[in-house]
């Protein structure tokens, strides 16, 4: 199903804003990391004190980073169906042209079809 231009980018907007949300988090995210690979560097903290929240942080930032490519497909799916305006006048004269054509009964059939 095509989307009004203005759909679109209302869309497009608000998939946006979720991406940079997703950005600002995977960069928290690396910030945290990176303190915690500081302290077991300069020996503030032992590894094994600090291995689960290690864990837990990977572990954020692969859903993250898959929640971001998700984002990114889904708003290449929704860029190609964006509405150009002379595929959309295209359509509507191959639609006029047709049930010009068309049979009564076709032309019936047509204007039957669900909306």
């Amino acid at each position: 199903m095509l989307l009004s231009n203005e759909e679109f980018r209302s869309a497009s907007s608000g998939l946006k804003e979720r991406l940079e949300i997703i950005d600002a988090e995977i960069h928290d995210v690396k910030a945290r990391l990176s303190k915690l690979y500081d302290a077991i560097e300069t020996g503030k903290i032992a590894l094994d004190d600090l291995s689960s929240r290690i864990r837990e942080l990977k572990a954020r930032q692969d859903e993250l980073t898959k929640g971001r490519v998700l984002l990114e497909a889904e708003m290449v799916a929704k860029g190609e169906e964006q509405i150009n305006i002379n595929q959309a006048k295209a359509y509507a004269r191959d639609l006029r042209v047709m049930i010009e054509e068309a049979s009564f009964t076709e032309r019936k059939a047509f204007k039957m079809l669900p909306k």
